[in-house]
């Protein structure tokens, strides 16, 4: 039986499947009583959760291939529960909501089936949904660590990439810097020594990689980038603003208006939306005039990048720049601030992504999974801004 059978395929859900007992050894029988058997239990299968999309708030109804691969996960936890061919494996711990567990994979299988990426925080909504719309209380499940981690080895799911710097590093050049420049750091407080470095945000794009059980191409990515340099001390007690560089003066999110009017202060703008000599000479400035003003000499830890070129000499700033080729094993910002801080961002995306899927499946919007990470530049920026202010 192929898929064009199905609509005519005869069936009746309160009825087992009948088996002819004088020709159950016939091969070409067993071969056909079979097909038709898988057949039976995908059809029921579709039949109990055609109204999943609803009940479970579902991308879509749930197609063949997503309730075939839901059987045959079925079958494979019968398998595993009742197997004992290797005793000396740890038991599998069965789940204590299977039918919450059931709709989430549908869930997750769903979004697999839809190209839409997800992550953990995602899951774990949706989980608590589920467990809302079966009146599970919370006393009766936690949505932990520990089950999150047995759910994954039940269902099979992994963290699948869709599509650095410290790879490249020189360690000994970087050992040799930090002996040089000990003297120097040594005569300023933790406080007082600061690092500043850029990263690129592409605030449009996708996340690269999904939790499924099977890797699959991601959708296009967004190419649009802004430019951020982030400056903080050594001991974290000052996080300077951000300085933001984008391609457009005043980008259609900003409704005609400057970025000063949304309380963004250092927004600067250029063809390429990347840090040049000019933007960072008033970087400096600026930098310098607010230690002035304050009374305060401090010492600034840079890159060997080209735009950081100095035109005048801070009369409250020490200039360090570190060698080519070192700066992930020497910057504080390179050894894993950037990272968290981009963590955060990404975490809002995950945010926006699971409020516009709900919208989406209550027929509220009809977002493609391109769209559902397509935010303007201003909110952009302002993830920008709160994604830093997170960071302790």
């Amino acid at each position: 039986m192929d898929i064009d059978e199905f609509e005519d395929y005869d069936f009746d859900k309160n009825k087992e499947l009948e088996i002819d007992n004088e020709n159950i050894e016939n091969i070409d029988y067993k071969k056909e009583y079979y097909q038709v058997k898988e057949w039976h239990e995908i059809v029921l299968k579709t039949y109990q959760e055609y109204n999943a999309k609803d009940q479970f708030k579902l991308f879509k109804a749930p197609d063949i291939s997503t309730i075939s691969k839901a059987l045959k996960h079925q079958k494979l936890q019968e398998q595993t529960e009742t197997s004992s061919i290797d005793t000396s494996c740890k038991r599998q711990r069965k789940a204590e909501h299977p039918e919450l567990e059931e709709a989430l994979m549908l869930w997750i299988e769903n979004a697999e089936d839809n190209g839409i990426p997800i992550n953990w925080a995602m899951i774990k909504k949706a989980a608590a949904m589920f467990a809302e719309k079966l009146k599970i209380s919370q006393d009766d499940f936690k949505i932990s660590n520990g089950w999150q981690s047995r759910f994954r080895k039940r269902m099979q799911i992994k963290h699948h990439r869709l599509h650095g710097e410290e790879g490249s590093a020189n360690i000994q050049t970087a050992e040799e810097f930090i002996q040089q420049i000990q003297e120097k750091i040594s005569k300023y407080e933790l406080k007082d020594i600061y690092n500043m470095d850029e990263t690129a945000v592409l605030y449009r794009a996708p996340p690269a990689s999904t939790i499924s059980r099977n890797a699959y191409p991601g959708v296009k990515k967004d190419r649009k980038r802004l430019t951020v340099a982030l400056t903080c001390n050594a001991d974290g007690s000052d996080k300077r603003e951000p300085l933001i560089i984008g391609n457009s003066e005043k980008p259609a999110s900003f409704k005609k208006k400057l970025a000063a009017h949304y309380s963004f202060s250092l927004y600067f703008y250029n063809s390429t939306a990347w840090m040049t000599k000019k933007i960072f000479h008033v970087y400096l400035r600026r930098f310098d005039t607010a230690m002035r003003a304050s009374n305060r000499h401090v010492l600034l830890l840079l890159d060997n990048f080209s735009g950081h070129c100095v035109e005048y000499s801070p009369t409250n700033i020490e200039l360090i720049f570190l060698p080519p080729n070192s700066t992930s094993k020497v910057q504080p910002l390179d050894g894993g601030i950037i990272k968290t801080f981009k963590v955060h961002f990404k975490a809002r995306q995950y945010e926006r992504a699971y409020m516009e899927v709900t919208l989406r499946n209550r027929g509220i919007t009809t977002h493609s999974p391109e769209q559902l990470f397509r935010i303007d530049q201003l909110h952009g920026m302002h993830w920008i801004k709160k994604s830093w202010n997170a960071l302790d």
